[in-house]
This record gives structure tokens, sequence and C-alpha cells, in this order.
């Protein structure tokens, strides 16, 4: 929640009263409490802390800018020691200095829900950076203390404390991802601790030393951190003293090996650099660190699929595919059959193969079979009978060869010719009587009877009456006038919505298109609940005065549905 335009006790009354209501958040900024800049004071800091006690939905406080002393760290410290829910606490830019930071780190002992703490602009100093060191090596009593992000940049500590902050960081529990040391007394001397913490720290990601005194030595140390460190993703180094081209190319030189460093900050803007150089080392950084990717993703993925087979463009082959391309067949014993897969395939497509060869490898049948008809004892065969025998059939048990097909008559009688299966090395039982025979013959040469035509239904044919013509008078048509129908005006509704100069919130006011001007303002004026004056922006970005019927209807020729007007109180 984001309170302007209001005075100093509006703004603590009503974030007193959000604390308070405890009701629950349906948005992400619903959860956000910003009273940046609004001079609350230590009154108000006192009574918001009091009621954030007992909050359970707001997760980030910000307080910057408002004039916080160290009388208000102890409602702080309260707030730290029964709050379970708050994430986020900004108190930059206020007057804590050792005394008031002090007290609110004691409420970090048993809180394990505080993230991020910024705590720069405060003229904190050696006290409290020691304390700090304690709190982040998370040793002894601060084991429950989790901070992930630490600020405490532009205050009053000297370099030592600040090598014992950085030196915390090297502890096993360490767990600090970001640390803001900017603006203040950074020399060679805390480069040095850093470029060490570098190369034992496994939770640091973000790093931000700028505005510093760093020269060529603290540099050198940083880069020698960063070539065995593995964990950290952005460095700001901007505006230190070691900007020169030799420091600049041994810098990137050293770190050409680290690949997790992927945002770098080298800029100057209070001295002179060569910012070509920088752009080049930045671009050929950029490109190594890509091949280097890549050729890491490549590698695993080549140990991820080394069993089941890559070609030379990493193309995954399937396992049944790479298995087939892989299968010997030297020892088959059918060296024509297809590859197979499985032992049903094995057993069956060899004989597949025998059959279309023209028959069973192991029976004693052949090919053709004799199917002539013998005569009878004291006499003779039938001319049917002669015919029969003067043909040829070729038929197979298994109908796998090559025959000569019988005729349709006897296609019919498929069945009772194919011999049934018999054990190998005997000839089947095969007989067609000679009554079947015939029979089919017999019923091959009839022709079906002529079906009897249905009689044809004549039709009886109707005269037609002749109709009279009766003689139509045409009278002329006087055409009706018609009258244009003009459209109803539209009364459309619209909504203005109304800001104080300079805040972000506003106000609606539901309006219709035919209101004249003097109701605008008058429902302006009883909405904002004070004299204003009104203006607003056309569509060329020009601020015009609402003051009169003309520009009410010029705002209303901009055809929008919500109208942002700004409120100037006279």
């Amino acid at each position: 929640f984001f309170f302007g335009g209001h005075s100093m006790s509006t703004h603590v009354k009503n974030a007193v009263k959000l604390l308070e209501a405890n009701a629950p958040a349906i948005l992400k900024q619903d959860k956000q409490l910003d009273l940046s800049s609004k001079q609350i004071g230590d009154v108000g800091a006192i009574s918001i802390f009091k009621a954030t006690g007992k909050n359970s939905t707001i997760t980030s406080i910000n307080l910057s800018g408002n004039e916080i002393s160290s009388d208000s760290a102890g409602a702080i410290r309260e707030a730290l020691l029964t709050n379970t829910i708050l994430t986020q606490l900004n108190l930059s830019g206020n007057d804590l200095a050792d005394e008031g930071a002090l007290v609110l780190l004691d409420g970090l002992l048993t809180n394990s829900t505080v993230r991020n703490l910024d705590l720069s602009d405060n003229g904190i100093g050696d006290k409290t950076m020691n304390l700090l060191s304690k709190v982040l090596k998370r040793e002894e009593q601060w084991s429950e203390c989790r901070l992930h992000s630490l600020a405490v940049s532009n205050n009053d500590f000297t370099t030592l404390s600040a090598c014992k902050l950085v030196d915390a960081l090297n502890g096993p529990q360490a767990i600090l991802k970001t640390l803001n040391l900017s603006h203040n007394c950074l020399n060679d001397e805390l480069a040095t601790c850093m470029g060490q913490t570098l190369k034992a720290n496994t939770s640091l990601t973000n790093l931000i030393l700028n505005v510093s005194d760093i020269a060529g030595p603290g540099l050198a140390a940083i880069k020698d951190g960063l070539r065995e460190n593995t964990t950290l993703t952005a460095l700001d180094l901007r505006d230190s003293e070691a900007m020169d081209s030799k420091c600049i190319k041994d810098f990137f030189t050293g770190i050409s090996g680290n690949t997790t460093l992927g945002t770098l900050n080298l800029k100057c803007h209070l001295s002179t650099c060569d910012d070509y150089l920088l752009d080049e080392c930045m671009m050929e950084r950029n490109q190594s660190i890509m091949t280097a990717r890549k050729q890491s993703r490549q590698s695993r993925r080549g140990s991820k699929w080394k069993d089941v087979g890559l070609d030379e463009d990493f193309n995954v082959l399937s396992p049944r595919k790479s298995a087939r391309n892989s299968r010997d067949y030297s020892s088959d014993e059918f060296g024509t059959s297809p590859p197979v897969t499985s032992a049903r395939d094995r057993s069956s497509r060899p004989l597949r193969s025998a059959r279309r060869q023209g028959g069973l490898s192991n029976s004693s049948f052949g090919s053709d079979l004799d199917l002539s008809f013998d005569s009878p004892p004291g006499g003779s065969l039938s001319p049917l009978q002669k015919s029969f025998n003067s043909a040829s059939f070729g038929i197979s048990p298994q109908a796998g060869g090559s025959s000569t097909k019988l005729p349709s008559a006897l296609r019919r009688q498929e069945k009772t010719i194919s011999p049934p299966l018999t054990p190998p090395h005997s000839p089947p039982p095969f007989t067609i009587s000679p009554q079947a025979i015939s029979n089919a013959l017999a019923k091959k040469n009839e022709k079906p009877a002529a079906a009897a035509e249905p009689p044809v239904r004549r039709k009886e044919s109707i005269e037609p009456k002749p109709i009279e013509s009766k003689p139509v008078e045409s009278k002329p048509v006087e055409p009706k006038p018609v009258e244009a129908k003009q459209p109803e005006p539209k009364d459309e509704k619209l909504q203005l919505m109304c800001s104080l100069e300079g805040c972000t919130s506003s106000k609606i006011i539901l309006l219709k298109r035919s209101d004249p001007f003097e109701k605008v303002v008058a429902a302006v004026r009883e909405k904002m609940n004070a004299d204003v004056a009104i203006t607003f922006k056309d569509e060329d970005g020009d601020e015009v005065d609402l003051d009169s019927e003309d520009t009410w209807e010029l705002l209303l020729d901009m055809n929008l549905k919500k109208y942002k007007v700004t409120c100037k109180k006279l």
C-alpha cells in the first residue's frame, strides 16, 4: 500500500488501521507497506511497529527517509521478536546510528523470517559492523537468523570492521547471497579480504563494491578469488581507481575460466577509462561464456544418453532402433530372413518365409496332387469325368504354393476339396464325388427365369379448363414520402479519474456525456472535497485547463471511456 497526498497524521492512521485490520492479501501489492519519504518521525514509526508485531499479512515494510532515530529502535526490536511473517525491512536514509542499530539487531536473535535488511545511510559505525559479523556467521545464539541480503552502503565504519564482516562469510554456516558495501572506505586491504572470501564462499551471488579506492593490487586479489569461485553471478565495481587499460586486460584475462559470473559492471563515471577497450573485452567474454556453456550442455547430454546411442549431431536413436542396428546376424540359420526382435518372431518368420517358397520344409507332399478319376471295374468314365481328367490341377495342402485355379463351380466346394492336415510322410485322403461335380456344372448352365414385369398403371388424361382473363385496371400508385428517422443521441456514461497533483492514487466520478460543464466541475470539487483547478492532456500530450464548455467538449471529442484529469488545490 502506497499512501500519498495526505498529511502526516493521515499516513500513520491509515497504516496502523491497515496493520491492525490484518485483512487477507489478494494481490502481491497488498502485502507491501510503502511509506518512504513521508517524514513520519519517531512517533509515527513507533505506532506502526507496535501494530506490526501482531500483523500476519504484511511481508514488506519500507520506511526509508523518514527521520527515524534511535528512539524508535525499541519498538522495532519488539516487532521483530513477535512478528513471524515480515521478510523485508528497509530503514535506509534514517538516523539510527550505532545506538539504534544495536537495539534493532537484538530483535533478530529469535527471528527466522527476515531475509532482506537495508541499513544504508544511517551513520552506523564499527560497533554495528562487528555485531553484524556475528549475525552473518550464524554461530552460537545467532543460528536462527537467516539473512539473505544486507545493505550497509554510505555509512561511517572503518576498513578493519568491514574486513571482519567479509571474513565472516568464510564460515560453513554463512548463507548471505547479496552484500552491498558501496560508497564506503573500500581499499586494497578490503579487496584482498574479499578475494580470499570468494575462494571459499559458496553462497554469495551478488556483490556491490562501487565507488571505491580499489586499485591494481586489490583488483588482482578479486581476480584470483573469481578464478576459484563458482557461485557469484553479479559483480559491481563501478568507479574504482584501477580502471586503466593494463588493469582491464589483466582482469579479463584472469577471469576467462569463470563461466558463472554473468553480470559484470566496470564502467567509470567519476574518472577516465578506456570505454572502447572495456566494451571489447566484455564482448569477448560473453562469447567465450556462451561457447563454454554450449560445450558443457553437449557433454552433459552425451553422458546422459551414452547407453542409448547418439549420432555425431547428438540425435537420440530409439532403443528399439539402436538394438536392431547392433544385432549380429552371422549365426542366423535363415540368412535371408529380416531381423527379428523377439523369440516369437524368430520362431514364426522363417516358417512364413518357407511357406512363400512353395511348401513346408519337412512335408512329404508335392506341390501337385493327382485328382483324376479311376475307371470303375467293368465300366467306363462319363464324359464329365473324362473332361475333369484332361485338366491338370496343382493344389498345395497349405495353400502356399502356386496352383491352377479350379473352375468357378468347383470353387464353391473348396472346403470339401481342401484335405485335412495329416502327420508327415502320409498322403492325405482326397475324394470328390461325381454327383457333386455334375450338380455343380448343371447349376452353372441353368439360366435364371425372367422376372415378370409389373403392370403399368396409366394415368387418365384430364383436360385443362380455360381460365377467363379479366382486364385489370392499373391505377397509378403515388409514392408516399418516407420520413427519415434521425438517430437518437446516445447519452453514454463515462468515467472521470481525478487525482491530486503529485499523488498516484485517483478517485473515479461517473458522469454522462450530456452533463454540462458546471455540473462536472461541481462533481469534481465535491469528490475531492476542496476547491481545485482541473487540467487534462489532449491527444498531442499538451496540458489543457478544463475551465469552460469548449474545453469540456474538447475532452469529450477524444472518445474515451476513462478520462484522466489532474486537480490542483487553489
